[in-house]
């Protein structure tokens, strides 16, 4: 018997085709995928979760500056009707709002795109998760850290 370090696919694989396995070792082996497979899904859903939260924050505050906006614009309104404002002032005013507004609109984009990437790359089983965090920090799974200790018999 050995151990071998093992991704959270691989060690699914590992229990399915493993031979000269006691039914201990099985067991344990089950064990320690459902605790890794609950300990990914966790750090999934949380990775999910704040891309999210910082999304709605964000839109929040696009939401907020459009509002405020056209609180200004209604205010310029009434003052333009009252004979405060020229035709002029109204005028640029007016296309000063615009362009505000014209900027928000790629703001709200990003935000939704961030929100699509986030889901992306959370909407994949717990092993492929694992392998795309491997593939962006390396030295996260280094010398078999972050991955599964499992027994092997000697001819896996």
């Amino acid at each position: 018997m050995g151990i071998r370090y093992f991704y959270n696919d691989e060690a699914h694989q590992h229990l399915d085709t493993a031979r000269n396995l006691s039914e201990a070792e099985k067991r344990l082996i089950r064990q320690k995928i459902a605790q890794d497979d609950t300990r990914l899904s966790t750090i999934m859903e949380s990775a999910y979760a704040d891309t999210v939260s910082r999304s709605r924050e964000y839109l929040d505050s696009i939401m907020r500056l459009r509002d405020s906006g056209l609180d200004n614009i209604d205010a310029d309104i009434e003052a333009y009707q009252n004979g405060e404002l020229s035709d002029d002032e109204f005028g640029e005013r007016l296309t000063t709002y615009s362009a505000e507004i014209n900027k928000l609109r790629p703001l709200a984009q990003q935000a939704q795109d961030a929100e699509e990437h986030a889901w992306a790359e959370v909407n994949v089983t717990p092993g492929a998760y694992q392998r795309q965090v491997a593939k962006r920090f390396p030295a996260l799974f280094a010398n078999g850290r972050g991955l599964l200790a499992l027994p092997t018999a000697d001819d896996d």
